[in-house]
C-alpha cells in the first residue's frame, strides 16, 4: 500500500500501491522437525497470501520435510515448487545454469531465504538470484558467526583456522550485496553491522511473535488436560518444548530434575514435547538418573496450547537460541518460565521470568525447586509473562513489519 512503513523505528516511503502484483519465492532447508524457523515460515505464509501476495516456496534438494507441513502452506494458499538438482554442493557452471534456468522460470520479485547464518546452505540460489537482480532478503535465525579475531602470539599459525576465516569472508561478501537481513535479536543485529560491517539499512531487527489469542489461557481446558495426562492436584507438571538435539540442552533438564531432592522429585512430572537426534539418548539417560518414572515423552505434538495450560511451569535449558518461540508461546499462555540467558531469551523475556547460566544442572535444579514451592509467584511471573509478551511480541506486529520490508524491498532501488 503506499504510504510509509516503520523500518527499524524509521518511517521510510513505500511505494507499492495497491492492486500490484508481488510474487515472493521461499528457501527453506528443512531437517524433518517443526522448529521456529517452520512457524515462522507458517505464519508468513499465511499473512503473505491473506495480503494478497504471490508465495511460492521451495524446500530445496533432499530436505526433510515435516509430516503434513507442506500441505498446510498449500492450503494456506502456497504454491511448492521443487528441484531436482542441488543447488548447494554443486559449484561449477552446470550447476549455476540449472538454478538460473529454474529461477527464470519461477521469476519472482523477491527471494527470501528462511534460515541464513549456515549461508553454504543457500549459496549458489543466493549468488545468481543477486546475479539476475532479483530483491533477495535473508531470516537469521540464529545468530551469524563471531567474526574470527586474530588468536595470542602464544599459539602457532596451526590454530589460525584459514578455512574458518576464508568462509567468513565469503560470507561478508554477500551480506553485504543483500537487501535486507532480518535478525531475531539484538546480539545478530549488531554483529552484522559491527563485525560484519553491513550498512544499518540493510539490517532489520524484527523479533518473532506468537498468535495470543490461540495460546491465552483457558482454566477449563487446563482441568481437562491435566485429567488426560493422569494428573492430580500436588503433581507439578514441568514441560519443555523443543527439538531433541544438543543446542537445545535437554540433557541439563534431566540432570536437574535428578538433582531434586526426593520429596519433590516425587511431586514432578517432566513433560517433553518434541523429538530429535537425541530422543533414544534422552530416554538412556533418564533410565540411568532413575527418573524415568517422572517423564512423559509426547514426540511431536499439535496440542502445544492445551499442553501449556495443563502445566505448572516451563523450561527451556538451551544452549543456544536466536529468539526462543516456545518460550514466547508459554509466556502466552501465563506460565512461569525458567531460561537460560542464551542469545535473545534475555530480550524476549526481561524480568517476567526467571533467567539462568547455561550449563548449569546446579542453577536449574534450584530455580525449578524454588518455582514447586512457590505456587503465588509462579502465579506472578505468569501474570507479568502474559503481559510481556502480549505487549510487544503479538505476531500480528511481527507480520506487519515483515510485509512492509518485503513490499519496501520489492520497488526501492538497490
Amino acid at each position: 500500500m503506499a504510504g510509509k512503513v516503520k523500518i527499524n523505528d524509521r518511517y521510510i516511503e513505500n511505494k507499492v500501491t495497491k492492486g500490484e502484483s508481488i510474487k515472493l519465492l521461499i528457501f527453506h532447508s528443512s531437517g524433518g522437525f517443526i522448529g521456529g524457523s517452520e512457524i515462522y515460515l507458517r505464519n508468513l505464509v499465511h499473512t503473505a497470501v491473506n495480503d494478497g501476495i504471490d508465495v511460492s516456496v521451495c524446500f530445496g534438494f533432499n530436505s526433510v520435510v515435516p509430516e503434513r507441513y507442506d500441505q498446510d502452506l498449500i492450503s494456506y494458499g502456497a504454491k511448492i515448487v521443487n528441484i531436482n538438482f542441488d543447488p548447494i554442493f554443486q559449484f561449477g557452471i552446470a550447476n549455476f545454469k540449472s538454478i538460473w534456468q529454474w529461477l527464470g522460470k519461477i521469476n519472482p520479485n523477491i527471494v527470501l531465504f528462511n534460515r541464513f547464518a549456515n549461508w553454504d546452505s543457500y549459496r549458489n540460489a543466493i549468488i545468481v538470484s543477486l546475479i539476475r537482480g532479483y530483491r533477495v532478503i535473508t531470516v537469521e535465525h540464529n545468530d551469524p558467526p563471531a567474526w574470527p579475531k586474530y588468536p595470542p602470539r602464544k599459539h602457532p599459525p596451526r590454530n589460525l583456522h584459514i578455512r574458518d576465516i576464508l568462509k567468513k569472508i565469503r560470507f561478508k561478501l554477500v551480506a553485504n550485496q543483500l537487501d535486507a537481513i532480518i535478525c531475531m535479536n539484538q546480539i545478530a543485529y549488531h554483529r552484522y553491522i559491527n563485525e560484519y560491517g553491513c550498512q544499518s539499512d540493510i539490517v532489520r531487527l524484527i523479533y518473532n511473535g506468537v498468535d495470543i489469542k490461540k495460546f491465552e489461557f483457558n482454566v477449563n481446558s487446563r482441568n481437562k488436560w491435566r485429567e488426560k495426562l493422569g494428573l492430580v492436584s500436588k503433581n507439578i507438571m514441568v514441560i519443555a518444548v523443543g527439538r531433541h538435539s544438543r543446542e537445545k540442552g535437554m540433557d541439563i533438564l534431566l540432570e536437574s530434575v535428578a538433582m531434586l531432592p526426593d520429596a519433590q522429585q516425587k511431586k514432578v512430572t517432566l513433560v517433553l514435547v518434541g523429538n530429535g537426534s537425541e530422543h533414544v539418548a534422552l530416554k538412556q539417560q533418564a533410565i540411568r538418573l532413575k527418573i524415568l518414572a517422572q517423564i512423559k515423552f509426547l514426540g511431536e505434538r499439535s496440542d502445544i496450547p492445551q499442553l501449556l495450560w495443563a502445566s505448572d511451569l516451563f523450561v527451556c535449558p538451551s544452549r543456544q537460541e536466536s529468539f526462543g518461540i516456545s518460550i514466547a508461546e508459554a509466556m502466552a499462555a501465563s506460565r512461569c518460565v525458567i531460561a537460560t540467558r542464551v542469545g535473545g531469551i534475555s530480550e524476549l523475556m526481561k524480568d517476567s521470568g526467571i533467567l539462568i547460566p547455561p550449563e548449569s544442572p546446579e542453577a536449574l535444579s534450584k530455580a525449578i525447586l524454588n518455582m514447586i514451592n512457590n505456587e503465588n509467584l509462579r502465579d506472578e511471573f505468569g501474570r507479568l509473562a502474559f503481559q510481556r509478551v502480549s505487549t510487544y511480541f503479538g505476531l500480528e506486529r511481527s507480520m506487519q513489519q515483515t510485509l512492509d520490508l518485503i513490499k519496501y524491498c520489492t520497488r526501492c532501488n538497490r
